[in-house]
């Protein structure tokens, strides 16, 4: 299977799904989403609009997140090892209903990172990048906290978002379920 569309296989997509009503305006649509203006409509170029921008409460959530995984000495960059030693699947929607395996979820996020990291580095672009795509497929605001507080272990949040962060005499943090919320 090809990865990319040209305009007639577009149009034709568009017109039986009934999204676009006709083919002027199926052309102008795929010549503003073929942003390289190769004459082919790329995934990536497709997912890119499709996904749209994070509302500005989920894009403060995952600048938070982001955030806590910096070090001192990271100057905005987050080290993909930091991001596999953080990242908790035990809240995982694929873990919880049982669609995927610890392992597969593991493999999953180390190549959706692998993508975007360059030289095992993450950018903030990068990691805002991987969360309009979750952003796109999850309606529910609190859903979305959840996720990103539990996947991240993160402090804050509330009702079944709600973490709380601990110490331990090392620094080494960890977060639980707050119960008393």
């Amino acid at each position: 299977h090809s990865e990319s569309l040209d305009l007639s296989e577009f149009t034709a997509g568009m017109l039986n799904m009934g999204l676009l009503h006709t083919a002027d305006e199926c052309r102008a649509v795929f010549e503003q989403m073929d942003t390289d203006k190769s004459g082919t409509l790329e995934l990536e170029e497709f997912l890119t609009i499709a996904k749209g921008v994070l509302p500005e409460k989920r894009l403060a959530l995952v600048k938070e997140a982001f955030s806590a995984l910096l070090r001192p000495d990271d100057r905005g960059v987050a080290s993909l090892r930091v991001l596999q030693d953080t990242f908790c699947t035990e809240h995982h929607p694929d873990r919880v209903t049982g669609q995927r395996t610890e392992s597969q979820i593991w493999e999953h996020f180390q190549r959706e990172f692998s993508n975007v990291a360059t030289r095992g580095r993450v950018t903030l672009n990068d990691f805002i990048r991987f969360y309009e795509g979750i952003s796109a497929v999850t309606e529910s605001d609190a859903y979305f906290e959840a996720v990103v507080r539990k996947s991240w272990n993160l402090a804050g949040g509330a009702g079944a978002s709600a973490n709380v962060k601990l110490f331990d005499s090392k620094g080494r943090s960890t977060s639980v379920k707050n119960s008393s919320s």
